[in-house]
C-alpha cells in the first residue's frame, strides 16, 4: 500500500528527545534545542510543473508541552503523479492522534512520490 493512499492520520513522536548536555550550542539555554539545519529559499521547479519552496515551520511552545502533529491527506484519485499531500498543525501533548511508522527499505525510483507540506516541497 502506497503512502498516498492511506486514510487521513497524525504522525507524532512518542516522547520529546533528550538532548544530553554536550550536544547542546553552547549558546542555548537549558530546554532550548539548538537548530542547525537551514533551508534554502526556494528549489528548482519540479519535473511535474509545481514550482517548489522550501518547507519552513513555525517554532514550537516549549512552555506549554507543543508537539507537531503531521496529517497525512487523502489521496488524490486523478493525480497521476500520485502525490502525497499532507499539513503539519501544533497542538500539545494531550492531542489524541495515530502514530504512523515507516519502514526502511531499498530505494525504488519507480515508487518516489513528490511530498508536499503545507503546500510546499520537502
Amino acid at each position: 500500500m502506497s503512502l498516498a493512499y492511506l486514510n487521513p492520520t497524525f504522525v507524532h513522536r512518542a516522547a520529546r528527545p533528550r538532548v544530553r548536555p554536550e550536544a547542546r550550542s553552547p549558546k542555548s539555554r537549558p530546554g532550548t534545542p539548538s537548530v542547525s539545519h537551514t533551508y534554502p529559499k526556494s528549489l528548482p521547479q519540479s519535473s511535474i510543473g509545481i514550482p517548489e519552496q522550501a518547507f519552513t515551520h513555525a517554532p514550537i511552545d516549549l512552555q506549554n508541552n507543543s508537539i507537531r502533529l503531521l496529517e497525512v491527506l487523502p489521496a488524490d484519485p486523478k493525480d497521476p503523479n500520485g502525490i502525497i499531500q499532507c499539513r503539519i498543525r501544533h497542538d500539545t501533548t494531550a492531542a489524541v492522534y495515530t502514530c504512523l511508522s515507516y519502514v526502511w527499505g531499498v530505494e525504488d525510483p519507480l515508487r518516489k512520490r513528490m511530498v508536499l507540506i503545507n503546500g510546499k516541497s520537502f
